[in-house]
């Protein structure tokens, strides 16, 4: 899914309009406050409570899609789901507050931030859109008892027809599930706290061995129009050099963003973005250095075999290549 500007029209559409009394209350609250610094947040329901985030970290809102659970993954993270063909991680905003789990329903909405990958977070249903005067938030430990204030960026009373409205901090939240389990776990946690990242290295074993396939298969064929072993391998070398390259350096960018990151997330994607990059480079290496060197040695030693014809025929990479087509 490609980054653009977020719709404000949009995320609008997708929460409730303010009753009417409610916003009639709020009308002289509005007034007064025309001349103040004004922020905008999304308002949600967790556990009979309201809580916000800042409409501007905000990419949509959904409807819960269908995830599929990650094995030994934290209980917060509700799994995975695609977003028009995104890896999006689905997070219980319920048990990364440590509260109960409440039954399904139809009212759950999930509420996506723009970070280093999409994230979404699971919550209970969507309040409004509400504009909050800077002077109007109040610092976290204003709190009261019972929460964890760390986990707060502060709160707002009063406005959009609510109590108090707390402001998460999605990031101290992430950091206290992922990342109490990754100093925990070590090595081992840390591959299972970037599922948005795990889909990225998937591919690149295949192509791998497929640009590893094709050079043995092109050499083959420089064979078969009767060049000596050691003209085909640096023949055929040569030709295939730049797509393998090619193939590499455009997997190798595609990483960049990864070995860049510093939002969420970014201390398991760094990692594993580097491996898969170092992956990449070595394989490219084998591809263009090791397998010509042991062809020229496997073809070459074929080739001074008193049965051999000196046209390709006995020939043990070309014997295995031709079972592999039949």
């Amino acid at each position: 899914m490609s980054k653009g500007p977020r719709s404000t029209h949009a995320i609008k559409d997708a929460v409730p309009a303010q009753p009417a009394a409610a916003a009639a209350a709020h009308a002289p609250f509005a007034e007064a406050s025309a001349h103040e610094d004004m922020r905008q947040y999304v308002t949600f329901r967790v556990d009979d409570a309201t809580w916000g985030v800042p409409l501007a970290e905000v990419q949509e809102i959904t409807r819960m899609p269908d995830v599929v659970r990650v094995p030994r993954s934290p209980k917060s993270l509700a799994g995975l789901a695609n977003l028009r063909g995104t890896v999006l991680p689905v997070a219980d905003l319920r048990r990364l507050m440590r509260v109960a789990d409440a039954p399904p329903s139809d009212d759950a909405r999930v509420v996506v931030l723009d970070r280093a990958f999409p994230i979404g977070f699971k919550v209970d249903g969507t309040a409004s859109l509400v504009n909050v005067p800077v002077s109007r938030i109040e610092p976290p430990d204003q709190v009261g008892s019972g929460i964890d204030h760390t986990m707060l960026r502060g709160l707002f009373r009063g406005v959009g027809g609510a109590g108090t409205t707390r402001i998460i901090d999605p990031d101290a939240l992430l950091r206290r599930d992922f990342g109490q389990r990754r100093s925990s776990n070590g090595a081992s946690a840390r591959r299972q706290t970037g599922p948005a990242a795990v889909p990225a290295a998937v591919p690149q074993g295949p192509a791998a061995n497929a640009d590893a396939l094709v050079l043995v298969s092109f050499l083959n064929e420089q064979r078969e129009k009767g060049l000596a072993v050691r003209e085909a391998v640096i023949r055929g070398t040569a030709l295939r050099m730049r797509p393998v390259m090619m193939t590499a350096s455009v997997a190798i960018l595609g990483l960049v963003p990864m070995l860049l990151s510093s939002g969420v997330g970014a201390e398991t994607q760094r990692p594993l973005a580097t491996v898969v990059v170092g992956g990449l480079i070595s394989s490219t290496l084998l591809t263009l250095v090791l397998l010509p060197v042991l062809y020229d040695w496997i073809e070459g030693r074929a080739s001074r075999r008193p049965d051999h014809g000196g046209t390709g025929a006995g020939s043990p990479i070309l014997e295995a290549s031709s079972g592999i087509k039949g």
